[in-house]
């Protein structure tokens, strides 16, 4: 729901100007167990779940999600759109709003086998969140890092790098990871002939 719901509303008000719409977050359980005694209309859920007695329909697809939890219940969300093949981002501030962010970058592309890799890191000097994720572009032939700042409880893709494409021949890229102990690096197993190699890379 979180996903769907920003997008989807503002055209369901247009199409729909009288309808009155009541809106209930609670724990997916629940919200089944409240279609059930018809006491909710409907639910949107993430799949897969037993839902036995309901009937479901796929709204759309979602994959590789990383989800951050912060202070006041503050939350980020960054997942691969099959829709799109593009990463998106989806939050919510303490305050209850809610973002809803498409990267403008590269895409994922078919058949990469390498997933979503993120990890948030708290910048000392400007006192702001940051949040690096990284994953394989093969339209680059390389690693796509990209970072995200919130700043006063907005969040706003910052930057976007391919990470030295040269490094990644000739063999596949896999286990991608960010290393944020000391300062930001990204990491990752890279196949070679005879073997494989961990490979690392600092990010600015």
């Amino acid at each position: 729901a979180p996903f769907l719901l920003p997008r989807a509303l503002p055209s369901v008000k247009a199409r729909f100007p009288r309808l009155r719409l009541f809106l209930r977050e609670d724990l997916t359980g629940r919200l089944l167990d409240a279609v059930r005694a018809r006491a909710l209309d409907a639910a949107v859920i993430a799949l897969p779940y037993a839902a036995p007695g309901i009937e479901t329909l796929a709204l759309g697809e979602a994959a590789h999600p990383r989800a951050f939890h912060f202070q006041n219940n503050a939350r980020l969300v960054l997942f691969r759109s099959l829709a799109s093949d593009r990463l998106r981002a989806w939050s919510r501030s303490s305050d209850g709003s809610t973002q809803l962010l498409d990267h403008p970058g590269g895409s994922f592309g078919p058949g990469t086998g390498v997933g979503l890799s993120a990890e948030a890191w708290h910048d000392p000097q400007s006192g702001d969140t940051l949040v690096y994720a990284s994953y394989f572009d093969p339209g680059q032939g390389a690693l796509r890092v990209v970072r995200l700042r919130n700043e006063g409880g907005v969040w706003r893709f910052e930057r976007d790098e391919v990470a030295v494409p040269a490094a990644l021949q000739p063999g596949p890229v896999s286990d991608i990871a960010i290393d944020l102990r000391a300062e930001p690096r990204l990491q990752w197993t890279h196949a070679v002939a005879g073997g494989t190699q961990l490979r690392r890379s600092a990010l600015r």
